[in-house]
């Protein structure tokens, strides 16, 4: 015994019916989850604009902490190595360093470490990175911060 046409029809009906209502719900889901997450946002972008803000005259401590920082930085690695240099003040340290040697372009080179004692204030390759990135990001957030 056959199953009728009409019953093949509406079974398939059924399930073409429910696959699109899931796809529906589907849709609804993600719609609802984008409006939460942009009220969410936004909820987020009123608070961090308050904050930066803050009450009258609250950017001058922003400022004030940016300009602190930016100063003790160039005071410490470029200022006082200076000045010790022509005092008696100037400690010895002793730091290390890698030298790389190759015999054949890159190929069966090695690696030597090297010690070395100096008289004087160092100042590392991560001090002077430290103080290009502080005063890059002092000059930029006071570029991009004037409203003209």
């Amino acid at each position: 015994m056959a199953l009728p046409i009409e019953l093949i029809s509406m079974g398939a009906g059924a399930v073409t019916g429910a696959v699109f209502k899931f796809m529906g719900m589907m849709a609804d889901n993600k719609r609802l989850q984008t409006k939460l997450l942009l009220q969410r946002f936004d909820a987020n972008s009123k608070v961090m604009s308050a904050i930066r803000e803050g009450p009258k005259n609250g950017r001058a401590g922003f400022q004030w902490t940016r300009r602190v920082i930016a100063l003790s930085v160039v005071f410490s690695v470029i200022v006082l190595p200076k000045i010790a240099a022509f005092t008696s003040i100037a400690p010895s340290i002793t730091y290390a360093w890698e030298e790389t040697t190759t015999k054949f372009l890159w190929f069966g080179g090695s690696v030597v470490q090297n010690w070395t004692t100096v008289n004087g204030i160092l100042i590392s390759p991560v001090d002077i990175h430290a103080t290009l990135a502080i005063i890059g990001l002092y000059f930029g957030a006071s570029i991009v911060g004037n409203k003209g």
